[in-house]
């Protein structure tokens, strides 16, 4: 069996083909992995938020239960 040096050519451009598709792969998956890092930040921050919303809920829900209704609660007044 004899090789031929074309035969060898192709061999390594199929295997730098190869890397080269690998390596954008990985970087691929490099940008997705940032990208889901800052997504799970973002969530962690909504569901803080979410919570303090609720929490401000709860106080103007307590709030106006506990008057007769004739006073606005000062977390919703507005003052001009």
């Amino acid at each position: 069996m004899v090789i031929t040096s074309s035969e060898i050519g192709k061999v390594f451009d199929a295997i730098n083909a190869l890397s080269n598709e690998m390596k954008l792969q990985r970087e691929a998956l490099a940008d997705l992995k940032s990208s889901l890092e800052d997504l799970q930040e973002d969530v962690k921050e909504l569901k803080a938020d979410k919570k303090d919303l609720l929490e401000q809920i709860e106080m103007l829900n307590s709030a106006s239960s506990s008057d007769d209704g004739t006073k606005i609660p000062p977390e919703v007044s507005v003052s001009g």
